[in-house]
C-alpha cells in the first residue's frame, strides 16, 4: 500500500541516463520557513536528477535569494553547447502565504530572464486527471512515482544521503482507493502524525518531476510488477 517500490529506488542508484539537448531543466521547491520542516530544492533535466538542497528556518526573502542562485547558476553545470534553453521552477503554494510570497519574489526578481518560468503548483488544488486522482497531490506522488517504475530515474549524481532520505520518504507514504476507484495519498498531515516527519525532501522531488511525459500509473501495472516480484 505503499506509492513507491525500495527496488525502483535501488534501480536508480546505479542507472545512468541522458538527457535531450531539448530538455529544460525543472526545478522543484517545497517551501517551509520557521517550523520543522525544510525548504527543500531538487532540480532534474530528463530523467537525470542533477540536485539536492534543504534548508531550515529562513525568511521568504533569505529562500527566494537561494532559489535565485540556484537558478541563475544553471548554466554553469552545462557544456556551451548543451545550455538549457528553459528553466522552469515549480513551487509549492498550497502552505499559503509562505509559497505564494516566494513566487512572487522570485518573478520580480526574474522578470527579465526570458527562459526562466515560474509556476505556482498548489498540491491542495484539483488534479488534472481527475478521473485517476481525487486531488494534486495524490496526482504529484504518482506522476513522480511513475518515473522510478518505468526506469526513467536516475539518481547517480545525488549524494548518497540525500537518495536515502528520499528513499525513506518515498516508500512512508501509502495510498488507497476512493469510491470512485481513484488512488488518495494519505495526507501530509496524517503522514506527519504517523512518522513524525514531513515529506519535505519528496515533494520537491514530485514538483520536479511533474512535467511532460507522465504516464499513468495502472492496476495493470501493479499485477504485472507483482508477477516479477514473485
Amino acid at each position: 500500500d505503499t506509492v513507491w517500490s525500495m527496488a525502483w529506488i535501488d534501480a536508480a542508484r546505479v542507472r545512468e541516463l541522458v538527457w535531450e539537448g531539448g530538455n529544460p531543466v525543472e526545478i522543484g521547491v517545497d517551501v517551509a520557513r520557521f517550523g520543522d520542516d525544510a525548504t527543500v530544492v531538487h532540480m532534474r533535466r530528463g530523467g537525470c536528477s542533477l540536485l539536492h538542497k534543504a534548508w531550515r528556518k529562513t525568511g521568504t526573502m533569505d529562500t527566494a535569494g537561494r532559489i535565485v542562485e540556484i537558478v541563475r547558476g544553471v548554466g554553469a553545470a552545462f557544456e556551451a553547447n548543451d545550455l538549457p534553453q528553459q528553466i522552469i521552477v515549480r513551487i509549492d503554494s498550497g502552505g499559503g502565504d509562505v509559497g505564494t510570497g516566494v513566487v512572487d519574489r522570485l518573478r520580480e526578481v526574474l522578470r527579465d530572464e526570458e527562459r526562466v518560468a515560474i509556476y505556482e503548483v498548489s498540491a491542495a488544488g484539483n488534479a488534472n486527471e481527475p478521473e485517476h486522482y481525487p486531488n494534486r497531490r495524490s496526482e504529484l506522488w504518482f506522476v513522480g512515482a511513475s518515473h522510478g517504475r518505468n526506469g526513467r530515474l536516475d539518481l547517480t549524481r545525488l549524494n548518497p544521503q540525500d537518495i536515502d532520505t528520499l528513499a525513506s520518504q518515498f516508500t512512508a507514504v501509502k495510498y488507497k482507493y476512493d469510491s470512485n476507484g481513484r488512488m488518495v495519498v494519505e495526507s501530509k498531515a496524517d503522514l506527519k502524525k504517523r512518522i513524525g516527519r514531513s515529506p519535505d525532501d519528496a515533494d520537491a522531488f514530485n514538483l520536479a518531476y511533474y512535467g511532460q511525459g507522465a504516464q499513468m500509473w495502472k492496476e495493470s501495472d501493479m499485477a504485472d510488477l507483482k508477477k516479477v516480484s514473485t
